[in-house]
């Protein structure tokens, strides 16, 4: 008031002097603002506005450790030791998927039911004619794609479930991504294991594929690495992509490619040179060579020919697949999908790290 020039008053005499528009009102007016400019002016123009801009910027830009608003801004800042944040995301992880009974029961049900429908199809048939063992490929090809198929949609709402939740921690700065990603990738595994076995169990055995333990543990290990890597690859749709149902469709996309390239359906020497690549991309088309030179490896049965002749089921798997698959590849085929399980992971690792698909 002292620098307005009016009188202090009570409220209700300050608004009857600025409301009511007399000559002193609009005098006084003018002198509050006319000194507010000047005090504006000078502090612009006064060594200490320059320090001040001076020492914020060169805090901020240097993000000193003392500063406690550079920590907050600058780094996250975990209340928690990386150890302690691990142990909590495992103990998380085995709880959820402890109650989360429907979708690891309904894996060991699907085991079962998918792997007696494709058994039952192909139940100790002898295989002696060309067409029967093309049959039996194409059993060995589908049955194994099909419940790798089936795990990655099954995963789908899971991961679509946790991933709202863990938006709203990772921004209350409960843990780290990599701790996430870790522990739900140990808990996973031992689910993938079980319903892997027992799948196999089933069908390795009534398919009348050759009672040997060293060609089951193959085939094991060939089913296992690619339903996990169908596995992780729709969890990390899930995380890659703004809803579930775009990752559905992504997903849906990209298995056809898998399916036609795998070396079935196009054989691998009927494949065009420009769409090669597809061939060498596809996680199947190593599933399907390494659980094919691992089982007809050194197996004489004679095989009869459509066109007349014979020859034995490995001269078979030679010419059908145009000597493209061959028993040497097996450890190179294992060593691709154990790296495209490890690619998937760290892909689902980054896309939690910088992508956040949550709506305000």
């Amino acid at each position: 008031y002292k620098r307005s020039g009016l009188k202090r008053g009570t409220d209700a005499e300050v608004d009857e002097a600025l409301q009511g528009g007399g000559s002193a009102a609009e005098a006084a007016v003018e002198q509050l603002n006319m000194r507010r400019r000047e005090q504006m002016k000078r502090f612009n123009s006064s060594p200490l506005l320059q320090l001040l801009d001076a020492v914020l910027y060169d805090r901020k830009r240097s993000n000193e450790k003392n500063w406690a608003f550079a920590k907050v801004l600058d780094e996250e800042v975990y209340v928690a030791s990386y150890s302690v944040q691990l142990k909590a995301c495992l103990r998380r992880a085995v709880l959820a998927y402890y109650r989360d009974s429907h979708y690891n029961v309904l894996r060991l049900v699907l085991a079962i039911v998918v792997s007696l429908i494709f058994a039952s199809t192909f139940a100790h048939v002898e295989v002696n004619e060309e067409s029967e063992l093309r049959n039996a490929f194409g059993l060995i090809f589908m049955s194994s794609l099909y419940y790798g198929v089936v795990n990655m949609m099954a995963v789908l709402p899971v991961v679509s479930e946790e991933r709202a939740s863990y938006y709203r921690e990772r921004s209350s700065l409960m843990y780290r991504a990599s701790p996430y990603a870790i522990s739900y990738t140990i808990n996973e595994l031992p689910y993938l294991a079980a319903s892997c076995i027992v799948f196999t169990l089933i069908f390795y055995f009534t398919v009348g594929l050759r009672w040997n333990a060293t060609l089951y543990l193959w085939y094991l290990l060939f089913f296992f690495l690619f339903t996990a890597a169908m596995t992780f690859f729709g969890q990390l749709l899930v995380v890659a992509t703004p809803t579930q149902q775009t990752a559905q469709a992504v997903g849906s996309f990209l298995l056809n490619i898998f399916n036609l390239f795998a070396g079935f359906m196009i054989t691998p020497n009927n494949i065009p040179d420009y769409a090669i690549f597809a061939y060498w991309l596809a996680p199947s088309h190593y599933m399907l060579e390494g659980l094919i030179v691992t089982q007809y490896h050194d197996d004489n049965t004679k095989i009869r020919l459509d066109i007349g002749g014979t020859t034995t089921a490995e001269g078979y798997v030679d010419f059908f697949f145009g000597g493209e698959f061959e028993y040497s590849h097996r450890i190179y085929d294992a060593v691709v999908l154990a790296a495209l399980v490890g690619i998937f992971r760290v892909l689902f690792f980054l896309s939690l790290k910088y992508l956040n698909w949550a709506k305000r």
